[in-house]
C-alpha cells in the first residue's frame, strides 16, 4: 500500500490523468484482496467517470466488474448483479475474451446463488467454454463443477453427471482437493434425489475419506501454530511494556528540548564570561547532538517493536478463530452424515445394513475431539459466551438454532460457508438469515454482520 501511495503520489505530481487514475485503481485493488470492501467501492467509484472522460470505456467497465465483486462478496447479490449485466454489455462490446470470461462466470454463480439456474445457464456455459479454448486446465474443474451444479439445480442429472465425471478428473489431475470433495458431495445429493442410494452411499464414502484428508492436514497445521498461544501471551506483555517505554522515552526527549532551549538562553545572556564557557557550550551542544540521535534511533526501535508485536498477535487471534470454525464445521458434518446414513438405512436391503452401521459408527467417532482441541474450542466459547447473553437478553425470542446462525454470520461467514457448516442447502441458508434479519428487527439498508459484531 506505501508504494502504491507513493505511485499514485507521483502521477499526480506530473498531472498525467491516465496514469493517476491507475495508480488510484491499484490502491483500490488492494484494498479488495485485504477485504475492505468499504474503502475499495469508495476508491473504484469516481474511476467510473474519470476514464469514461479519458475515452476509455473498457477501464471504466472493469472498474464496475470489481465494484461488482465488492458487493457480491460482502453478499449484496442484487446490487452485485446489476452492476455486472452493466458491465458484460461493456466488456462484450469492448473487451478481450478474459474480460468476458469474468463477466460471465461471476454472473452465472450469481445466478445459481439466488436459485435462479436457468437465467445463469448461458453464462456458465459460455465460461466454460472461453475456459476451455484457452486450455487453462486449472480452471477446468470447478468450470465443469459450475455447470454441472447449474443442470442438476434445473433437474438434468443425467446431463449434470458426465460434467461432474470432468470436474472430478481434473480436480484430481491438478490437486485441487476442495473442488473434489465438493464435488463428490454433490454428486452424492444427485444420485440421492433420483433414488440411486447405492451409488449416493458410495460417492457420500469417498466424499468423507477425501474433506477428512483436507480438514486432517488443516487441522495439524493449526494445532502447531496454537502452541505457541503462551509465547503470544508473552509477547502481548512485552508490547504493553514496550509502549510504556515508548511514552517514557518521548517524554525524555521533550524534557531534553526544554532543556535544550534554556541552555541556549542561558548562553546567549552568559557570552560575556568569555571563551572559556563560549567552547565549554559548544562541547554541550555537541554531546546533547548525538544523544539526541541515539534517543530517536531507540524510539524508532521500540515503535518498529511494537508494530510487529501488534501485527503478530492479531495474526494468532485470527487463526484461533478459524480453527475453532474448521472444528465445528468438521463436527457439524459429521451430524449431518449420521443422520443422512440413518435415514438411508431405513430403505436399503437387510444385507447392506452392516455396512452403512459401521460407517454410521466411523461418523459418530470423528465427532469426539482430543484434549488440545477442547482446550482450544473452551478458549472460544468463553470468547463468544458474553456475545451469545447479550443476543439472549436483548432478542428473547430467537431460538437456539437462531443463536448459533448468528453467531455463524458475526464471523463474516457467507450463505455457503453457513449451509456447507449446518449441512443445508445454500437456499435453506439464504432463507434462515432472512428469517433471522426480521427477528432482529433489520432493515433492507441494514448490514447484519456489522450489526451482530457490533452487539
Amino acid at each position: 500500500m506505501l508504494y502504491s501511495r507513493q505511485a499514485a503520489m507521483a502521477a499526480h505530481q506530473s498531472k498525467d490523468s491516465l496514469r493517476m487514475a491507475d495508480g488510484q485503481m491499484n490502491i483500490g485493488m488492494i484494498f479488495f484482496r485485504t477485504d475492505d470492501y468499504e474503502q475499495s467501492n469508495a476508491t473504484f467509484r469516481p474511476l467510473i467517470e474519470a476514464y469514461k472522460k479519458l475515452g476509455d470505456t473498457l477501464s471504466a467497465g472493469r472498474v464496475e466488474g470489481n465494484i461488482a465483486l465488492n458487493y457480491m462478496r460482502a453478499e449484496k447479490q442484487d446490487t452485485a448483479l446489476q452492476l455486472l449485466l452493466r458491465a458484460w454489455a461493456t466488456m462484450r462490446k469492448h473487451g478481450s475474451p478474459s474480460d468476458w470470461l469474468a463477466v460471465d462466470r461471476n454472473i452465472g454463480v450469481i445466478y445459481a446463488m439466488t436459485g435462479k439456474p436457468k437465467q445463469g445457464l448461458p453464462y456458465t456455459e459460455r465460461s466454460l467454454n472461453t475456459i476451455l479454448a484457452q486450455r487453462d486446465t486449472f480452471e477446468f474443474a470447478p468450470a465443469y463443477g459450475n455447470l454441472a451444479y447449474t443442470y442438476q439445480q434445473l433437474g438434468d442429472f443425467k446431463r449434470a453427471l458426465p460434467l461432474y465425471d470432468s470436474a472430478l478428473y481434473y480436480s484430481r489431475l491438478q490437486e485441487q482437493n476442495a473442488v473434489t470433495y465438493v464435488t463428490l458431495k454433490d454428486i452424492a445429493d444427485g444420485y440421492l434425489s433420483i433414488g440411486d442410494y447405492k451409488n449416493a452411499l458410495r460417492l457420500f464414502q469417498e466424499y468423507q475419506a477425501v474433506k477428512e484428508s483436507v480438514l486432517n492436514e488443516n487441522t495439524l497445521n493449526r494445532i502447531a501454530e496454537l502452541k505457541v498461544e503462551y509465547e503470544t501471551e508473552q509477547q502481548q506483555l512485552a508490547l504493553e511494556a514496550s509502549e510504556q517505554k515508548v511514552l517514557l522515552l518521548e517524554g525524555e526527549a521533550r524534557i531534553r528540548q526544554q532543556r535544550l532551549v534554556l541552555i541556549i538562553i542561558g548562553l546567549f545572556f552568559s557570552l560575556v564570561l568569555g571563551l572559556l564557557v563560549f567552547r565549554q557550550w559548544r562541547r554541550d551542544m555537541r554531546y546533547r547532538a548525538t544523544k539526541e540521535k541515539l534517543i530517536a534511533a531507540e524510539l524508532a526501535n521500540e515503535r518498529l517493536t511494537s508494530s510487529l508485536l501488534s501485527t503478530r498477535l492479531e495474526n494468532k487471534q485470527g487463526d484461533l478463530t478459524n480453527f475453532a470454525l474448521d472444528i465445528e464445521r468438521k463436527n457439524k458434518f459429521s451430524r449431518e452424515l449420521t443422520d443422512r446414513l440413518g435415514a438411508l438405512r431405513k430403505v436399503l436391503p437387510t444385507k447392506l445394513r452392516p455396512q452403512v452401521d459401521d460407517l454410521i459408527r466411523y461418523a459418530q467417532g470423528h465427532e469426539q475431539l482430543n484434549e488440545q482441541l477442547e482446550v482450544v474450542q473452551e478458549n472460544i466459547d468463553q470468547v463468544n459466551r458474553e456475545f451469545h447473553q447479550k443476543l439472549k437478553k436483548a432478542f428473547p425470542n430467537l431460538t437456539a438454532s437462531d443463536r448459533e446462525l448468528a453467531g455463524l454470520l458475526r464471523l463474516n461467514m457467507t450463505n455457503k460457508e453457513v449451509a456447507t457448516n449446518r449441512g443445508i442447502s445454500t437456499a435453506s441458508a439464504k432463507m434462515a438469515r432472512y428469517r433471522l434479519r426480521k427477528k432482529l428487527n433489520l432493515v433492507p439498508s441494514d448490514d447484519i454482520n456489522a450489526f451482530l459484531q457490533d452487539l
